[in-house]
């Protein structure tokens, strides 16, 4: 799919937030070619369990289709933020507590949110 990153090396997995854009713009095609399989596939990642991240600070009537990860110290979130001006996210932090983290990540994601919403 153009992912230039992603693999397993010693049995761990890694990837980027380059390559994660490149598969949630990839789900976003694919939704429109198949929008009963995509559109699930979405239906899903907006309705996760969990609500921290890039919905966390963002208005409650955004829908946002989003994928949380965690490794240790490292916390991650990459999604599909549809507001007035639909746009893919990604965002990866680490080496930090799971609190500061997850704050970081609805911080970075409502920065992005507002500079969407004034232009």
């Amino acid at each position: 799919m153009g992912a230039k990153a992603t693999g397993g090396d010693n049995g761990l997995y890694i990837t980027t937030p380059e390559d994660m854009g490149i598969y949630l713009e990839r789900l976003l095609t694919f939704s429109k070619e198949k929008p009963e399989l995509g559109n699930e596939v979405l239906h899903y990642m907006a309705n996760s369990v969990f609500s921290e991240g890039i919905p966390q600070d963002l208005p409650a009537d955004i829908i946002v289709a989003h994928k949380m990860g965690a490794l240790n110290d490292k916390f991650h979130d990459v999604g599909i933020v549809f507001s007035n001006r639909p746009y893919i996210i990604t965002i990866f932090t680490d080496e930090a507590w799971e609190k500061v983290s997850l704050q970081t990540l609805a911080d970075v994601s409502r920065i992005v949110y507002d500079f969407q919403e004034s232009i």
